[in-house]
């Protein structure tokens, strides 16, 4: 910020013209960084220490924070499928590319409070062709 004053004192006039298109362009900086999952404030301040140009390069080459949290809760709530090594949801009875049926697995805790939770899935047909004993 110190260097925008100076170059504002130095320039005269247009050295306001200089400071004003810094600062907007340090909001700018600040609103892309925001939309990437990273702190707006943080790198608006960052931008006037540093030039806007500097920083906003920086943001564009640092990954893009809110996808790789999407990715990760993703992977965190899928399982592979042991037959055909495709990625499905946790909470997935049959694998919907290849139609293998998972056995038993432990209820969710979000599933368990509801209707459809508390009923147990049919695993397999095998209690079709069983006789009563």
């Amino acid at each position: 910020m110190e260097y925008l004053l100076l170059a504002s004192y130095l320039m005269g006039e247009d050295g306001m013209e200089i400071l004003v298109l810094l600062l907007g362009l340090a909001i700018v900086v600040g609103i892309f960084a925001n939309s990437r999952g990273r702190s707006g404030w943080g790198w608006f301040f960052l931008s006037c220490i540093i030039t806007p140009i500097v920083t906003g390069l920086l943001v564009v080459v640092l990954p893009n924070l809110k996808a790789v949290e999407i990715m990760q809760r993703e992977i965190s709530e899928s399982k592979i499928c042991p037959q055909c090594a495709e990625r499905i949801k946790d909470a997935a009875i049959v694998c919907r590319f290849c139609g293998y049926r998972f056995e038993s697995s432990a209820p969710n805790r979000e599933m368990s409070n509801s209707p459809i939770g508390r009923i147990e899935p049919r695993l397999n047909d095998d209690w079709r062709r069983s006789k009563p004993q």
